[in-house]
């Protein structure tokens, strides 16, 4: 491969409370296959023992590494990484994780081969207990297998670390992560995908996402303050939309939208309940102003259906569907699911005496 084709790849990284896995995540993208590499570390003012973990790292010439001044946040850091970044392509790895040991040369070689400018690759979840902590794949287990993508696109999980974007992409267009939110990663998804017309995607599971009880998602799922965010951040999407001009996009947005509305109303934590409503009409009101089309099943009727009527009907009704899935239909299932466990063993049993 020649000097012309092996282009430079910036990879952030940003770093905080990490220790534990931050090795696992260094070695993985330090012993990639594809070796022309700038990382970029940026490290977010940690409590734990991440700088000292770091230090036997940065005798590598490829590691630039930044310290926060203070601690900014994630969307922050990574587009304090961005702003550093000279890589002719740029890739996010957040440092709980790990990537294949091919992952880089596979998305070079797909750029190179089809001149894309964003190529999304398959992700698997994994959790930190030392039994389930899969390996990178090894080089020959993989093959250059990519697909051209369509809207498709949007339809994908919103996460930034499956991504390998031509680094252009971002500077002229100004794609950067709102600061100050959860759920930064779908307006970037959607800014991203709006902005590219040559996507590719590669199917195979070349990066491994970490599930751990301090990930961002997994304390997000416990603090429903933090799922405020999304709802703000989904008219950041809708104006995007508008602004490209992409009204074909408008289905795609309105069932993710309805689902996730839907599904966020009945599960956010109670005392967040009144304001998760309140920006949910807000969501609902911008998409009629929009003239997105009404998608019609059970979900879709009932956020209509809230975000219709005044709150003093919309609340109690919401609480009273909340308490029937939470109070009587799960425990219910479970019941059922527990039984039918139940007969199935004691038949299992009864055919094992049998035989015996």
């Amino acid at each position: 491969m020649t000097a012309f084709e092996s282009p430079l790849v910036s990879i952030i990284v940003p770093v905080y409370n990490v220790a534990l896995y931050l090795d696992e995540c260094l070695n993985s993208i330090k012993m990639q296959t594809y070796q022309n590499l700038e990382i970029i570390v940026v490290e977010d003012c940690s409590t734990d023992h991440s700088i000292q973990v770091l230090q036997p790292y940065l005798k590598d010439r490829r590691i630039k590494f930044i310290k926060n001044v203070k601690n900014l946040g994630l969307s922050a850091t990574r587009n304090k990484g961005i702003d550093l970044a000279t890589g002719v392509y740029i890739m996010f790895v957040d440092s709980d994780d790990i990537i294949d040991l091919s992952l880089v040369k596979t998305c070079v070689d797909c750029a190179t081969t089809t001149k894309a400018d964003l190529i999304t690759y398959g992700h698997a979840q994994f959790s930190d207990t030392p039994e389930t902590v899969k390996q990178p794949c090894s080089p020959s287990d993989l093959e250059l297998i990519s697909y051209k993508q369509g809207n498709e696109y949007f339809n994908l999980d919103h996460y930034c670390w499956a991504n390998f974007i031509r680094f252009s992409v971002l500077k002229h267009s100004n794609i950067r992560f709102p600061v100050g939110f959860y759920y930064e990663d779908g307006p970037f998804h959607w800014h991203l995908g709006l902005e590219v017309k040559n996507r590719y995607y590669l199917p195979k599971k070349m990066y491994l996402y970490r599930k751990h009880s301090q990930s961002i998602s997994a304390l997000s799922s416990k603090n429903g303050r933090k799922l405020l965010d999304a709802f703000t951040l989904e008219l950041e999407i809708i104006a995007l939309v508008k602004r490209y001009r992409r009204d074909e996009l408008k289905n795609v947005l309105s069932r993710r939208l309805i689902d996730f509305n839907f599904y966020n109303l009945l599960y956010i934590d109670d005392k967040f309940l009144a304001s998760a409503l309140s920006k949910v009409k807000i969501v609902e009101s911008s998409m009629r102003e929009n003239d997105y089309e009404q998608v019609f099943n059970y979900r879709s009727i009932t956020v209509l259906f809230l975000t219709l009527v005044p709150n003093y009907i919309s609340l109690p009704f919401l609480r009273l569907i909340r308490i029937i899935l939470h109070k009587i239909f799960k425990p219910t299932r479970k019941l059922i699911r527990n039984a039918f466990k139940y007969l199935s063993f004691s038949n299992e049993k009864d055919i094992t005496y049998q035989d015996a």
